[in-house]
């Protein structure tokens, strides 16, 4: 075990809700492309492309959050 190592996550989507209850609304996702550089927004047709920073979707109250874990860290 590596005392110095640290493990990184990566946000690469969320789920947010709009609507009364989760049973009714709509639900929506926003997901990252792979190589980290655009947002896209998936809803009930087809990706959008959004120009948000990481930091402004967190502040959407989301529902769920998504990550990977950045690859070179270490798990304990």
């Amino acid at each position: 075990m590596c005392e110095n190592s640290t493990t990184l996550y990566d946000l690469y989507a969320l789920m947010e809700h709009k609507g009364p209850n989760v049973y009714s609304g709509h639900w929506f996702a926003y997901s990252k492309q792979p190589n980290g550089k655009q947002w896209y927004l998936q809803d009930d047709q087809k990706p959008t492309s959004i120009k948000f920073a990481d930091e402004k979707l967190l502040k959407k109250q989301p529902m769920h959050l998504f990550y990977v874990q950045r690859k070179g860290t270490h798990s304990f």
